[in-house]
């Protein structure tokens, strides 16, 4: 939550509106005196006025807050993510790149959807910690309906790396990272690795993004998949017979 306080310059000029805009209402009263459809012209008038002077006296005070109110800038800069799947689960491992662009220090709520539906069971493992410079950070987290949060705090012009794994059981042949929501970030991540790993017993493999390339083993083949200016316009899904 923000505190946001007004200095005295615009206060004072707050009230000098507000003045300004009631004191025609001063003899509109006076109208009872004349004919009952003038009377009521008169009061369809004032109601219409009314609302002209709310609006217009909202209008100037967000404009205040506005000039008021600190902003903060997030970048998602990032992400590099290991996926490995198998007979009835799903395991990620991701890397996230955030930055604060500000000169101040600043604390942020983030929401980490994951894909809950018929065949993706919610997580039944979820780790979230930061990587720094001494060492793995825990970091606590909120279990929502459908992801988690939790307070991302950064430094002025600072990057954070934030590290997610989690396990979850699927009960189809597909298995789906959600992408979609990085659009609400506004702004195209500057990269986007994945790798997915999949058995070899799998057969007629699926992939909602066209992998670069493809490292074939005995039991396991590897999906290398690198978007650089990426802004997805789908999930991350894979298919398998």
């Amino acid at each position: 939550m923000l505190n946001i306080s007004l200095t005295d310059k615009s206060r004072k000029g707050l009230l000098s509106t507000c003045f300004f805009v009631l004191f025609p209402f001063r003899n509109l009263n006076k109208a009872t005196d004349l004919h009952r459809t003038t009377h009521r012209k008169l009061m369809v008038f004032k109601e219409n006025f009314v609302k002209i002077c709310v609006n217009l006296w909202l209008n100037i005070l967000l404009l205040s807050l506005t000039d008021k109110t600190p902003t903060f800038s997030l970048e998602f800069l990032r992400e590099r993510i290991y996926i490995k799947v198998s007979e009835g689960e799903l395991c990620v491992e991701g890397k996230y790149y955030f930055f604060n662009s500000t000169n101040q220090k600043i604390k942020v709520p983030i929401f980490y959807p994951f894909a809950i539906d018929e065949s993706h069971l919610f997580p039944y493992e979820i780790k979230v910690y930061e990587k720094g410079f001494w060492g793995n950070k825990t970091v606590p987290i909120q279990k929502e309906e459908r992801g988690i949060s939790w307070i991302l705090q950064i430094e002025e012009k600072k990057t954070k790396q934030i590290h997610v794994c989690y396990s979850q059981k699927i009960r189809k042949k597909e298995a789906r990272y959600i992408l979609i929501t990085t659009k609400t970030w506004g702004k195209p991540l500057k990269e986007a690795q994945f790798i997915i790993e999949i058995p070899t017993k799998f057969k007629e493999i699926s992939i909602s993004y066209l992998p670069d390339r493809v490292v074939r083993k005995k039991r396991i083949s590897f999906y290398y998949i690198r978007r650089d200016n990426f802004m997805p316009d789908r999930d991350l899904i894979i298919r398998w017979e």
